[in-house]
């Protein structure tokens, strides 16, 4: 899907759900141009609020795609996952309903959007894919008297956050990271939008290609350090990758276990380091040979990897929903009174993402076939 195409998608889609779905601007890019968040606050609305009391809207997820415009499956992947919320709303599916009424979704398609425009511009004109990755800001090309070609020309938003960052690149490498931190308005959008949700932003997506990869914090440390400074996130992670479906290919770790380099200046790091929210990078493609590329050639390739990658999605989404765990601690015991009172001792664990306090929840014991 091109920048058109996207644009158009998110306004049909606020249109045939507005009672709950809208869009806002999360700021401006280097040339001007809204950067368009989809908001999904479902739970109030009557026929989702049936299933039950909405859960206070404390747990959002943020699903961001292209920080590299020439990835477009990770704008793909986004508006898949909400729209596959948003079919089973309308096919009565109580699963998918009831995870749109206990979560908050937040859906950025791209954040690099002038990028983004650039591959639909030149595609209009030429009939071709460039193979743009970084944004249109060319203040420091021209500050050094360079003319850098068009799909090598701007900064690497995923470069220009502000942990671990600086590199060597230069102006027309792809991985220039622009003067300083948040030099761009791209990421001091999402540095703004973080600091004003991250009370109730519980975790992010940031979404590339091509891998297939899931790749969490710190990616710009050879040795990572995320064990001894967020062994919760750890955990999370850990938890996501074990009990969900991947690709069978699907390698997971920090930059340097998986894609083989330090990523300086990324997303996921300051977003970890600096709000403690667990964030991922997955890079997206699955077992098939022609998922390996940017620009995928065929539509049942597209299809196929959006269709392989929704399992995790929605195990993600169903962790921030809630989950526990409810194990018999090692010396439960269980007493039959008057052949109607049962005594149980449970050891119960919240093992998803929302904050509970598991003293205030009611739990129901069900006798099947008499035991």
């Amino acid at each position: 899907m091109l920048y058109d195409e996207v644009i158009q998608l998110m306004r049909n889609i606020q249109d045939d759900f507005n009672q709950f779905i809208s869009i806002e601007s999360i700021g401006k890019t280097h040339e001007n141009r809204d950067i368009l968040m989809l908001t999904i606050d479902a739970g109030k609305v009557d026929d989702i609020a049936k299933f039950g009391e909405p859960q206070p809207k404390n747990n959002s997820i943020l699903l961001v795609g292209a920080h590299h415009s020439r990835e477009l499956v990770s704008v793909q992947m986004p508006l898949y996952a909400i729209l596959d919320l948003l079919h089973g709303l309308v096919h009565s599916d109580q699963e998918k309903t009831v995870l749109l009424k206990k979560n908050k979704y937040l859906v950025i398609p791209f954040i690099n959007t002038d990028g983004s425009y650039t591959i639909y511009e030149q595609y209009m004109k030429t009939g071709e894919l460039i193979l743009k990755r970084k944004n249109n800001d060319r203040r420091f090309e021209f500050e050094q008297g360079l003319e850098c070609p068009l799909a090598e020309q701007g900064v690497d938003i995923n470069r220009n956050y502000g942990v671990d960052f600086g590199n060597d690149a230069g102006p027309c490498d792809e991985s220039f990271p622009g003067p300083h931190p948040f030099s761009e308005p791209e990421t001091k959008a999402m540095r703004g939008l973080l600091y004003r949700l991250q009370k109730e932003i519980k975790f992010v997506y940031n979404f590339h290609s091509y891998g297939p990869m899931f790749i969490w914090p710190y990616n710009g440390e050879k040795t990572n350090t995320l064990h001894e400074e967020n062994p919760d996130a750890e955990m999370i992670f850990n938890e996501i990758w074990h009990e969900a479906e991947f690709p069978s290919t699907t390698l997971s770790g920090n930059a340097i276990q998986t894609v083989g380099y330090l990523s300086n200046g990324e997303a996921n790091d300051y977003i970890m380091k600096e709000f403690n929210i667990p964030s991922v990078s997955p890079e997206l493609a699955n077992d098939d040979f022609f998922s390996g590329d940017f620009f995928l050639p065929y539509d049942f390739v597209t299809r196929s990897v959006l269709r392989d990658n929704l399992p995790w999605v929605l195990h993600t989404f169903k962790k921030l929903a809630g989950e526990i765990d409810i194990d018999p601690l090692d010396d439960a015991t269980y007493s039959v009174k008057d052949n109607s009172t049962i005594s149980v001792s449970l050891n119960v664990k919240n093992i998803g993402l929302q904050d509970w306090n598991l003293g205030d929840e009611q739990f129901k014991l069900a006798v099947l076939d008499g035991q």
